[in-house]
């Protein structure tokens, strides 16, 4: 609500002497004037019911700024017993005097049914004539109205228009509305630049949600260039504010040394304040913490906690996770069932790893009624989202035809994704086909070797043994004993017996051919 306007900058003993001599005469506008000045309680001290005493002399003269200003403090009860309607009254008196502020009021007073019934036309009514008389509250509050079609045509052009004239002005709801506007294109093309303008706009009067959508902005380079240390002063000043998001983007800019060196200590120290504030990333973040010991000493029980608050508030990450400690009994009993209830919440959100799990379960029936089909259900939607592990899951589901008929060329699609994504079991089947002229592929020992190597550089310990057999032999690759070696050390030491094998019979007659 538009409250009285500010007094005089400064007031001598004589002068509020002098001021008061005339009020006592019955001018108004020095009545008008001490009024102003025992409300702002700035040049003397604050005295409201003074403040009050003196509007209504002069609003009795028909005052049309005293009407408003005795309507604010009947409406909010200062100086005087709060009434609504007396409120409304002296609102109306001073609008029908063209008074912009109170016309913008009695808008309010019939929007919200403050002294006047509910009346959104005779709210739009004096909202516009206090918005073309250039009260940037009015603007604002009109264009808001306009945006949604509410007591008013929609018309998302002039909530620009209007939203425009009060940002312009400075004033901050409308400043902030706009960025929002323009971010997310919300009846007019999205425009990424004035968006950023106009955030930054009202980050630099201290708004700390604008200054999250700067920070957000400079992160990205979204409407402004890309600029990672031009985002971080903004982060911390919304987070010293109190803005969960702004805290936990702050500690992520610790953790990950974004915008400043990093500092895992300080990390934790802002997941936690936006975690105890509720924010569910948050409290993913500061379990991860504590699960790996990151800026903080290693508390695998507390972090289970973080977790678990996480997963209460929908966060799909961390609700996998507490389905797969239930699932394996880490820290908490071992319940299937209760595994696949957290997994299927954070698959219902299209989570693709929970996808994943959820069709693994219901594969072995682990916590669920074993059902392939529903498997194959969840495996293709962690497919179609180009999770590797669910790719080669369903591929081996055509392949046999478990819970969907058998495919040949839908196995070699689903495997060939999955491979090219560098999944080692699947680099390793891939071998096998070109090797043995499986799937519809013809037989290729030198593209089997190509995906054998794919496998061993990816870890996969079996692939490790048959790319040490082939370097030994030479042939289809290059003779190199030494790399022979190593790749066979390294899948012995995986504990892959025939690596274990092998290894030691090449130790104990290093100068003979290796058993294949």
């Amino acid at each position: 609500m538009t409250g009285p306007k500010t007094p005089p900058l400064s007031l001598s003993e004589e002068s509020l002497m002098s001021l008061t001599q005339k009020a006592e005469s019955g001018l108004a506008t020095a009545q008008l004037e001490l009024g102003l000045i025992y409300a702002e309680g700035k040049l003397i001290p604050q005295n409201l019911y003074l403040a009050a005493h003196w509007f209504h002399l002069a609003a009795s003269q028909n005052l049309a700024e005293a009407q408003h200003n005795l309507g604010v403090c009947y409406a909010q009860g200062l100086g005087v017993e709060a009434n609504p309607t007396r409120a409304a009254d002296l609102f109306e008196a001073a609008a029908k005097q063209d008074h912009a502020p109170a016309q913008h009021n009695l808008a309010l007073c019939y929007l919200e049914g403050l002294g006047r019934p509910v009346d959104l036309a005779q709210a739009v009514y004096w909202l516009k004539k206090a918005a073309y008389a250039n009260d940037p509250e009015a603007q604002w509050r009109l264009a808001e109205l306009l945006a949604v079609g509410h007591g008013v045509a929609e018309d998302p052009l002039a909530a620009v228009y209007w939203l425009t004239l009060a940002a312009e002005r400075d004033l901050l709801p409308a400043q902030l509305a706009l960025g929002t506007i323009y971010d997310l294109g919300r009846g007019v093309a999205s425009d990424p630049e004035k968006a950023f303008y106009w955030f930054l706009r009202a980050a630099e009067q201290g708004s700390p949600e604008a200054e999250v959508n700067v920070a957000f902005a400079y992160h990205w380079g979204r409407g402004a260039p890309k600029n990672r240390d031009l985002a971080f002063p903004w982060w911390r000043k919304a987070a010293e504010a109190g803005l969960a998001t702004a805290q936990n983007a702050l500690g992520s800019c610790y953790s990950l040394g974004q915008g400043v060196d990093p500092d895992p200590v300080q990390a934790v120290v802002w997941f936690q304040k936006a975690a105890l504030s509720g924010h569910s990333g948050a409290q993913l973040n500061l379990a991860v913490c504590l699960e790996k010991g990151l800026g903080v000493a290693k508390d695998l029980t507390e972090a289970l906690v973080w977790y678990h608050r996480a997963a209460h508030q929908g966060q799909a990450q961390a609700q996998t996770i507490v389905g797969h400690c239930l699932a394996q009994g880490l820290n908490w009993p071992k319940d299937p069932a209760k595994a696949a209830f957290w997994l299927e919440k954070a698959a219902q959100q299209g989570y693709a790893p929970a996808q994943f799990s959820l069709g693994s379960h219901y594969a072995l029936g682990s916590g669920l009624d074993l059902d392939l089909q529903r498997a194959v259900y969840w495996f293709r939607k962690a497919a179609l989202q180009n999770l590797p592990e669910a790719q080669y899951a369903l591929s081996y589901c055509y392949q046999e035809g478990q819970g969907v008929g058998k495919d040949p060329s839908q196995a070699m699609e689903w495997l060939s994704r999955a491979a090219l994504a560098d999944y080692p079991p699947a680099t390793l089947a891939m071998g096998y086909c070109y090797e043995e002229g499986l799937g519809g592929l013809a037989r290729d020992r030198v593209k089997a070797v190509y995906w054998y190597e794919r496998a061993a550089k990816g870890g996969e310990p079996v692939a490790q043994t048959i790319l040490a057999l082939n370097r030994q032999a030479g042939g289809l690759i290059k003779r190199d004993p030494e790399s022979a070696r190593r790749w066979l050390t390294e899948a012995a030491s995986q504990g892959l017996e025939k690596a274990k094998e092998i290894l030691a019979a090449w130790n104990a007659a290093p100068e003979k051919e290796p058993p294949n």
